[in-house]
């Protein structure tokens, strides 16, 4: 073997471990990058679904439906709020309100009675309000009780006697008589024009209409004779996790004096005490909702 040959045979083992010295460098400085990181995934946008047709809990503001307000506009906004929720509040006709949830819709709330039936759908959070029909008279009626309501004129609004025993009126007396109204101010104008003696009301559009009208001489009487009620907040069946995050965000809105201030706003004084619990209004009949 020449001198030639050696040379060419070096030159080519040497440009061999050069091309394997710097497939190497190259693969250990790729396997030494910084992987791309993860992107964060958005923050869902929760859409509360709402009838923006019962005031006072929900209602359009300035007779604008794009802009509502009410009870349950401020109590949603408090809870998504204090557990940093980011929420959308969309108005459904009443028909399609309950068809929303799990649709188009991830919670509802608008006034709507706990019941049986409905938790075969839905899954409702614990009660945040109570509702229940009262008497309202006028301070000079001498009408003090449910039984005093004997031989007296009674007014009701038409669409609210399902937990008001009307038979039950009826009988007390062949001289009580009881006349139905289509709306709260027909019925409060009734009473003032002595149409009527007494009339009876949902506690909730009653003390929204004393506290917008405190000039009155009107008086409110409770009586045991009228099933209570409680509203809840709705999710989809099986949606534990939502579920838990809207109950610990109630509890932090009562905790917090806020559900008070809520209150307060359209109520007057909270004097809701929310006997009942989700699971205990066998045969509950919607009044408002």
């Amino acid at each position: 073997m020449n001198i030639k040959n050696i040379k060419s045979i070096i030159m080519a083992c040497l440009a061999g471990l050069l091309l394997v010295a710097c497939g190497e460098q190259t693969t250990n400085t790729a396997s030494q990058e910084t992987p791309p990181p993860t992107p964060t995934p958005e923050k869902k946008v929760l859409t509360v679904g709402v009838n923006a047709q019962f005031a006072p809990f929900e209602m359009p503001k300035d007779n604008n439906v794009r802009e509502l307000t009410g009870f349950d506009i401020d109590l949603i906004e408090a809870m998504a709020a204090v557990n940093h929720l980011d929420i959308q509040i969309q108005h459904y006709s009443w028909e399609n309100l309950i068809p929303s949830l799990g649709q188009d819709s991830d919670i509802l709330i608008s006034a709507l009675t706990i019941n049986n039936d409905r938790r075969k759908i839905m899954d409702f959070t614990k009660p945040y309000f109570q509702n229940y029909p009262v008497i309202m008279t006028t301070t000079s009626s001498g009408i003090n009780s449910y039984d005093r309501l004997k031989d007296k004129r009674i007014g009701l609004i038409k669409e609210q006697t399902g937990n008001i025993n009307t038979i039950e009126l009826a009988s007390l007396s062949d001289k009580t008589a009881i006349s139905q109204y289509d709306t709260l101010n027909e019925l409060v104008n009734a009473l003032k024009n002595n149409e009527v003696d007494a009339v009876i009301t949902d506690i909730a559009p009653v003390q929204y209409f004393l506290k917008q009208n405190p000039e009155n001489d009107f008086v409110l009487i409770e009586s045991d004779r009228f099933t209570k009620e409680s509203y809840g907040i709705a999710v989809k069946k099986g949606n534990i996790q939502l579920l838990a995050t809207l109950n610990n965000a109630l509890t932090k809105v009562q905790q917090s004096g806020e559900y008070d201030a809520i209150y307060n706003k359209y109520f007057g004084e909270n004097t809701n005490t929310l006997e009942k619990s989700a699971s205990q209004p066998e045969n509950a009949v919607s009044v408002g909702n």
